[in-house]
Order: structure tokens, then sequence, then C-alpha cells
């Protein structure tokens, strides 16, 4: 949004009137001259108003801009995007706009920022077009649908012009993931052709979309482009200007693009394409860059199963589910459990995986979320080869940690954990509550670690087990997911997840490996309870042999029942 003008922008008198051989010219004393006046006051007044109106338009832009932000909803993540852009270039001009109506109110602005820290930097921007990037990829979004803010069922009235398309197809582009790059190039010629032509260079558009379509052996499509890139070289004067180099990597790349046509090389047989883009036709997805990475994608995707009478946030595989079974567990007795038992789901059996249902409270739930939120810092990861700790692309989070003495909620949830596990906290990490960002994710991993000759778990051991327990519901997407077990689990306020990372052996347990989906719509809050071995010598025993599967003892006395795994727990 681009405001020209400043408000009420006044034009002297004298820049209108015609100079004058003589000195001043006497008007009062002659009607003659009193007309001509009056004619130059006219011609003030159409130059008054014509800024005005101008002003008028600029206002009425900046009122229907205010008010589509005021209606905002964020849980959109084109929303959170474009709110990112505004606030790291966009709110300059209309500052700047309003500053030279002698309002000042950028100073109002920098002042409240620093009260935040600071503003969006262009790290936020290209993060969050990584994002975007992520979420199209995982969950298999419409190019169009999601340029205009459409998520599944979510709309928003933000759409993307074709500048910022054009941006996300660079951010792919540079990260090697050409058909992505090449469907967001598309979007952005299509917008660039219906008018939307701001900011961006069709020349430098259609570059990055020939290249694309090449590498992606879509040889005839390429060179389709290319021969546009030419006429536009030859009809506008302004391309000329093009360096020399840069027009010889043009030409040499269309003849590459040829030869690889002329041998067989090319896709575009299957396809549509057409160089205006009215056909928008999706073509066929490039190889994918993990082994892992469509199970885990299409883990990701898998919705919830909807019950008559429950809603079951566990996805299973069919053959595995007339095995589990949901029930009551006082772990022998445990006076606080005696009369309110935990809840118990199976959801995997070999290796073992549980929910405990409504394990904590929304009210606890909200203050461990303020608790952390103050403290918030972006997560970071062991590199494995160094030992250091550093941010990672494969892990989009901030956290904080809370230890035992912050709240007497912390401390009831730590005991909550130890009553349910059977394990002890005596080497149990503090606390972790993690808040998922605009496309936050965390990519397959194992919990426990598997560096040889770790000082640190010299002393405390490795990671046992995990508690994992969800903070708030999550509208779409951010599921967590069991690779080896083709296992979903879609977050549930109040719930909490549970499994044992080593083997009863004190191995790792590979079988472990899980990631958490990236957020689609809403937002994630987790908090993690890592649980370490030592003063868990006598409280889980080890396995005779070295490959026994891990399993939840249930030793409680109301142990019961419930068929298969989803049915209703009862009072």
């Amino acid at each position: 949004m681009r405001f020209l003008y400043p408000i009420l922008t006044f034009i002297s008198p004298l820049y209108l009137f015609p100079s004058q051989a003589h000195a001043e010219i006497e008007y009062f004393s002659s009607f003659a001259h009193l007309q001509m006046l009056k004619q130059l006051e006219y011609q003030v007044i159409e130059k008054l108003n014509s800024t005005l109106t101008k002003q008028q338009e600029q206002l009425h832009q900046l009122k229907a801009f205010i008010k589509t932000i005021k209606g905002e909803d964020l849980k959109n993540p084109v929303n959170q995007y474009k709110m990112i852009r505004r606030m790291t270039t966009q709110w300059s001009n209309v500052l700047t706009f309003m500053d030279k109506s002698h309002e000042k109110i950028s100073e109002d602005y920098d002042e409240t920022i620093q009260k935040f820290g600071s503003k969006p930097k262009e790290s936020d921007l290209y993060g969050a077009r990584e994002a975007l990037v992520r979420l199209q990829e995982t969950y298999k979004l419409d190019t169009k649908k999601f340029a205009n803010g459409q998520v599944f069922q979510e709309f928003s009235d933000q759409t993307m012009t074709s500048f910022d398309c054009f941006e996300m197809a660079k951010v792919a582009f540079e990260s090697g993931n050409n058909y992505y790059a090449m469907q967001w190039l598309r979007e952005s010629h299509r917008r660039f052709l219906e008018g939307d032509v701001d900011g961006v260079d069709e020349f430098s558009l259609l570059d990055y979309l020939s290249y694309s379509l090449g590498v992606l052996n879509y040889r005839k499509f390429a060179i389709q482009v290319s021969d546009k890139m030419m006429d536009l070289y030859n009809e506008k004067p302004a391309y000329r200007e093009f360096s020399d180099d840069e027009f010889s990597r043009l030409s040499k790349n269309r003849e590459y693009w040829a030869e690889e046509l002329a041998i067989g090389h090319d896709f575009s047989e299957h396809y549509n394409f057409s160089l205006d883009l009215r056909i928008n036709k999706p073509l066929e997805q490039a190889d994918h860059k993990y082994e892992w990475w469509p199970e885990y994608n299409e883990l990701c995707r898998q919705q919830t199963v909807h019950h008559p009478e429950t809603v079951q946030n566990v996805k299973t595989p069919s053959t595995n589910t007339d095995k589990l079974f949901c029930f009551y567990d006082n772990q022998n007795y445990n006076p606080r459990l005696v009369l309110k038992p935990t809840k118990v789901e199976l959801i995997s059996i070999n290796p073992t995986k549980v929910i405990f249902r409504d394990f904590v409270t929304e009210e606890e739930a909200m203050i461990v979320k303020a608790l952390a939120t103050d403290g918030l810092y972006r997560t970071t990861v062991h590199n494995f080869y160094t030992g250091e700790l550093e941010h990672a692309k494969y892990r989009i989070q901030k956290n904080n940690w809370l230890s035992e003495d912050t709240h007497d909620y912390v401390t009831r949830i730590n005991l909550r954990i130890a009553d349910a596990t059977g394990l002890s906290m005596e080497s149990a990490e503090d606390l972790q509550v993690a808040n998922y960002g605009l496309g936050g994710q965390y990519e397959p991993h194992l919990d426990h670690s598997t560096r040889k000759n770790d000082d640190h778990l010299s002393v405390i051991g490795n990671r046992i087990a995990t508690v994992l327990i969800y903070l708030t519901n999550v509208e779409e997407g951010g599921h967590t997911v069991f690779l080896d077990q083709k296992l979903s689990l879609k977050p549930k306020l109040g719930d909490a997840a549970f499994w044992y990372n080593l083997k009863p052996s004190g191995e790792g347990d590979d079988g472990t490996k899980h990631a958490g989906c990236p957020v689609l719509v809403g937002q994630k809050w987790v908090a993690n309870k890592w649980i370490h071995e030592r003063g868990n010598e006598l409280r889980r025993v080890c396995g005779l042999n070295e490959n026994d599967e891990s399993r939840f003892e249930v030793n409680g006395w109301r142990r019961q029942a419930w068929g298969s795994v989803g049915d209703r727990f009862g009072v």
C-alpha cells in the first residue's frame, strides 16, 4: 500500500500568478484585474479539490487497510505472514505518510516497539515464507487457494500479491524445491497478467520460471518461457540493458533444454501448459529429499476419526486396534491414585505407547503457558558431530524451562507424572514448555542420546522415558507422529502421551522415532518431561534379553478393559 500525497498540501496563490514586468499590481482599482484575480482563485480551488480528492481516496484506503487488520484472525498462516510483512516493510510507508500530516505518529510507534524489544527483521519475513512453503508441501495445499488465504475451511480477507508469490517462489527455489518454486512463479505471473504488477519484474520472474521448469524436466515449457523472454528483450528497450553474461546464460539454457528435448528427456507431453497461465493444471512433483519424507507427510495429513459418541484423536493401523484397550491405573495402590486413578489408553503395543487422558486441567495448562511466555527463546538442538547447541530449521519453536519451585502447579504436575509413570523424578529434567510458531515443527528425531561417551549422561543416565503434555487443542496440523508404528496423535488439551525411549536392557529404542508436524491452523503449546535413568534402577526392572520390548506395567486394582481404542471412559 503506497501513500503518495501528504494530507492538506497547501498551495500558495502566488505560484499561479503571471509574472509582471512592473512592480506591484493594484487590483481594487480595476474590475478587469479583479476578474483575473478571481480566475486565479478558481485555479487554486481546482488544485486544492484535486489534492483533497486524492487524499480522500488515500484515507479511504487507509481505513479499509485498518479495518482488514482489525478483523484478521491470527490462526490463519497467511494472516501471520501478512502481519510479519506489514511490520517489516509496509508500516514504515504508512507512518511516513502520517508524519507528513504533522501527526508524528512514528515516534509513538517506535516507543511501542521498544517495549516489545524490536520489530520483525528481514530474517522473520524470510522464515515466514519458508514456513508457508513447508505447510504447502506437507499438506498439499493448492497454490492459488493458499495465496487467496484459504486453508481448508479457514478463509482470510488477506490475499497475497504477485510480489508476495514471487518472493515465495524465490524462497522455494533457494531451498532447492523447484516444484513449489514453479507453482508460485506461475501464480505470480497469473496475477501479474491480471494487473497486479507492483514490485514485480516480468523478465526476472520468467527467468526463474524457465529454469525451474527445465530442471523439473518440463523442457518444452522451459523453451516456451525462454522464447517469451527473448520477445520481451526485443520489445522493451529497458531489458536491453541486461548484461551480456546474463543474456548468454539464458541462450545457453535454452540450447540445453532443446538438446534434452531432442533426445526425449521431457515430461511436457503429459500436461497442458499455457504461457499466459490461464491453464493452471498442477504438474508432477519432483523426487522427495529424504526417504522418510513421503511417509512423514502422509502421517501429518491424517485426519481425526470421528465416532458417533466420542471423538478419537488417535490414528493407528487397523491390524493393531483389536489388541488395544483403555483402563484405570492406580500404580499398585498409590494413595494419590486410589480414588482418582490415571485414565490410560494403550495406543501402541510394540513398543508400548499410552495416552494419559485428562492429565492436566485447562486451568493448569493456562497457568503453565503464562509462566513460560515471558522467557520463551528459540529452541536449540545438539549438533550430532560437535555436540554444540545450535538453531536448526528442522525444529521451529520457542521454549522455556520451568523448575520445580516456579509455581505450585509445576510441582503438582511433576508429582502427577511420577505417580502415573511409576518413575522417579530424581534425575528428570525441568518441565520444558514449547510454543510452535508459523509452520512450527520438529522433524523425525529420537529423544534419547545416541552419542557415545557423553559426559553429561554418565552422571544422570540417558533419557529413559518421555511425557508429552498437550496444553492446547490444534485446529489443523500439529500432530505427533511415530513413523515406525504409522501412528498419528492429534493434540488434545489436557492429554499426555507417554513412552519409554530405552528398552529394558538400556539400549535405545529406534521405534520411538517421532515428529511434531507443522502447525497449519491455530496454535500449539506442549510441555515435555524427560525422565533419566538415575534413580530408576529399581523402578524399572532390566530385561533378561537385550531386545526385550518396552511394556507399560499395570498393577492397578481397577484395571478395566474398554474394547477398541477410542471408547469413552466410564465414571
